[in-house]
């Protein structure tokens, strides 16, 4: 039987992921080119939480010997799921906030209501290169939980591709 290089038997077999599959991104190997290498300037990772989480902020790595790769603009969504979370958000969305992003969907939702949980950019100047995002304080506020996230890259330093090294939420 062949295992697809990205499939997730075929990263148990192995011993990990292979540099180059979205499974890279959730690793926390930062050697060069041990990333989620996207083909293009923007691209999505679809993550399911082991847990359901309030989430309270994100943190992005990436490497000093490749910052055109690095994503710049992203914005990440967490899907609401369940009554209480649904009422939540709609409650959330019809109020004045002063977020753009507030009621739109990630580029691919599968149709799935979605909320933006933060808009952030990765700074390749910045002295660490291990930085870390706030969620939006309205979502951090309204007792919002979440098991499935979804990290959209809307651009990156110049590159060719983007490489995505290290991404983690916490609650």
């Amino acid at each position: 039987m062949i295992l697809p290089r990205g499939s997730l038997v075929h990263w148990l077999l192995h011993g990990g992921p292979q540099p180059g599959s979205p499974w890279a991104a959730l690793d926390d190997d930062t050697r060069p080119q041990s990333c989620w290498l996207l083909g293009g300037n923007s691209g999505q990772l679809g993550v399911s939480l082991l847990r359901v989480v309030r989430i309270s902020h994100i943190v992005v790595d990436h490497i000093v010997s490749d910052t055109l790769t690095a994503p710049r603009q992203m914005i990440l969504w967490g899907l609401v799921d369940g009554r209480e979370n649904l009422a939540l958000s709609h409650a959330l969305c019809a109020n004045s906030l002063d977020i753009p992003e507030k009621c739109t969907f990630p580029a691919i939702s599968g149709g799935f209501p979605f909320i933006p949980l933060s808009y952030f950019e990765y700074n390749t100047h910045a002295s660490n290169l291990t930085q870390t995002f706030p969620v939006f304080p309205f979502v951090l506020d309204s007792g919002l939980d979440f098991s499935v996230v979804v990290l959209e890259i809307l651009g990156n330093w110049g590159g060719m591709s983007t490489c995505l090294y290290h991404f983690r939420v916490y609650g």
